[in-house]
């Protein structure tokens, strides 16, 4: 299987302990880094956050989304029931 490669940019690469000197450099800002490469890039909480789209849910909002929903009983004469 041929190996995949990105262009990820530096100060991000340097977070794996990479940098120029051990990857290709590509337009001035970026290193060519490899799937494996990539594994080793740790990332702060709210960057995975935000990388898989996620947001901050408050007491409030869970508070809401637990509430039971409120059914109003049927009325009799809409049923046909006399």
């Amino acid at each position: 299987m041929k190996e995949k490669y990105f262009k990820i940019k530096k100060e991000l690469a340097t977070r794996a302990g990479l940098d120029e000197t051990l990857r290709q450099e590509v337009d001035g800002d970026c290193l060519m880094l490899s799937e494996k490469d990539i594994r080793m890039i740790t990332l702060t909480t709210e960057e995975r956050i935000a990388a898989l789209g996620g947001s901050e849910v408050t007491d409030e909002d869970i508070d809401h989304a637990t509430d039971p929903e409120i059914v109003e009983p049927e009325n009799e004469e809409e049923n046909g029931d006399d």
